[in-house]
């Protein structure tokens, strides 16, 4: 578990700038793609400033960009309701899942 724990929270940065010790990460759900068959592993961070990770993500994609590498992340969405989930477009078949879990939880 402290190596997921550890690889979460590296990709955490490096997809968003947000930085968190490892051990504020939790475990909170499991979830297998349809498309592969892949088991995802999600993680919950302590809460973070809806402003703050906009501009983190937006500091990291200019430096990734630069780098010839560019952004993992074309862009982040905060979604305020399960309703507004349907209105994301192409995502990762998983999700729903977590979505629908976390709304529900």
């Amino acid at each position: 578990m402290a190596e997921l724990r550890r690889h979460a929270a590296r990709e955490l940065v490096e997809e968003t700038g947000v930085r968190v010790a490892v051990e504020e990460l939790r475990l909170w759900a499991l979830t297998r793609g349809n498309r592969f068959g892949s088991l995802g592993f999600h993680f919950l961070c302590p809460p973070q400033p809806g402003a703050q990770v906009r501009l983190l993500h937006a500091d990291l994609s200019v430096v990734q960009a630069r780098s010839g590498s560019g952004p993992e992340l074309d862009e982040i969405a905060f979604v305020p309701s399960q309703a507004a989930a349907g209105r994301l477009g192409l995502t990762a078949d998983y999700l729903p899942q977590v979505l629908d879990r976390y709304f529900t939880a």
